[in-house]
């Protein structure tokens, strides 16, 4: 039977589930004061925004090739975006942020694909805005010695099944900025603990994902039946999902496997390396190089921007290898709150081209060997 290698790096295990389970009758205890620990990344970034204590409608940067969840936050928190180009390095477009940073409050800097914007330089073209970095796909992605999340007024971290790591539903919003504090302090606080249904509900359901992502599974049922359907987005809030804290079942697992972390970090690294030298040395009209460095990023999907995607896409399939059109959607998304189409094309060009091949952890040598 024919195997589909996901894209996505989905795996949970049954020591993973009782591992979480076991986590959920113990009390664990906050190593890092200035982390909070949320149902959803994107909870910890509304949070984040609200402690910013702006007045409603204020402007925030948010780059336009983004997650849906991102701008919602700042709808949700009361605030207006004014959308930010993106360079072909996936990178926060410096120039066009100085063009518009007359306008804007606080600035959003999502670290695409591990791949981090240079945030020293962002602060010497405006030293006083406030800067929450999105580093939900750059855990453990370095800039210049500095890991990314450690640069901002505070930064938001994803450890969702698919992201890295893969753990299971959860977040958390790191704040090196003190005078921020006290607020999310407030807030948090606040915030309900979820039940022990919702426990036993995230542990199974992240046990179904991973069977659901076995590559005959993934191959025969999940990517032909379950991916195909399209949710529309009809509303300018897609979802006002409810606030609470962490999943004692995720961030268990997140705590357990925390000495694991830079084992898979270099795992990633060396795939990713292989892969960029292949391209590099075959197909160099199918790359566009972004002089990153593979020992600095971490590597979790390896992005390529292809003018003829959807060839690109079915040749993959067709060797038993899923790649994908990862925020394809970002440009509709970004209309539902006020994006003008044109005022950042190279976004748009991105959305259009980008595609991002599987190069996560639990890959076998065998699968990145074929992937080459």
């Amino acid at each position: 039977m024919k195997r589909l290698i996901p894209r996505l790096n989905i795996q949970y295990t049954l020591k993973d589930a009782i591992i979480a389970l076991k986590s959920v009758f113990v009390t664990i205890s906050k190593t890092d004061n200035s982390c909070f620990y949320f149902n959803h990344a994107r909870t910890g970034l509304r949070i984040g925004l609200s402690s910013l204590n702006l007045p409603v409608g204020s402007k925030v940067g948010v780059m336009v090739y983004n997650c849906y969840s991102v701008m919602n936050a700042v709808k949700l928190a009361g605030l207006e975006i004014e959308f930010i180009d993106v360079t072909d390095n996936f990178c926060l477009d410096l120039v066009d942020f100085k063009n518009k940073k007359d306008h804007l409050s606080a600035i959003i800097v999502t670290h695409l694909f591990g791949i981090p914007t240079n945030i020293e330089q962002l602060k010497s073209i405006s030293p006083s805005i406030a800067i929450i970095e999105d580093c939900a796909h750059s855990f453990l992605s370095e800039s210049k010695g500095k890991l990314t999340g450690s640069m901002g007024d505070m930064a938001i971290f994803s450890m969702g099944l698919g992201k890295f790591p893969s753990i299971g539903s959860g977040g958390y919003l790191k704040v090196n900025n003190e005078r921020y504090s006290a607020k999310i302090n407030e807030i948090y606080s606040d915030l309900p603990v979820p039940s022990m249904l919702s426990e036993l509900k995230n542990i199974g359901l992240s046990l179904i994902l991973n069977f659901l992502h076995q590559p005959i599974v993934y191959n025969y049922f999940t990517r032909p039946i379950l991916k195909q359907k399209n949710i529309e987005l009809k509303d300018d809030i897609r979802y006002t999902h409810k606030e609470s804290k962490i999943l004692k079942s995720s961030l268990g697992l997140y705590i357990s496997k925390y000495d694991k972390y830079s084992l898979y970090l270099k795992t990633q690294q060396n795939y990713a390396g292989k892969i960029f030298k292949i391209i590099k040395s075959t197909y160099p009209k199918a790359y566009i190089s972004t002089g990153f460095n593979i020992n600095e990023i971490n590597c979790f999907m390896f992005p390529l921007l292809i003018e003829n995607r959807e060839q690109f896409i079915d040749q993959f399939a067709k060797n038993g290898i899923e790649t994908g059109k990862h925020f394809s959607n970002s440009i509709e998304w970004a209309k539902k709150f006020g994006y003008k189409v044109g005022s950042c094309k190279n976004a748009e060009k991105i959305a259009r081209q980008l595609v991002v091949c599987p190069c996560h952890y639990n890959l076998a040598d065998k699968e990145i060997v074929l992937i080459n």
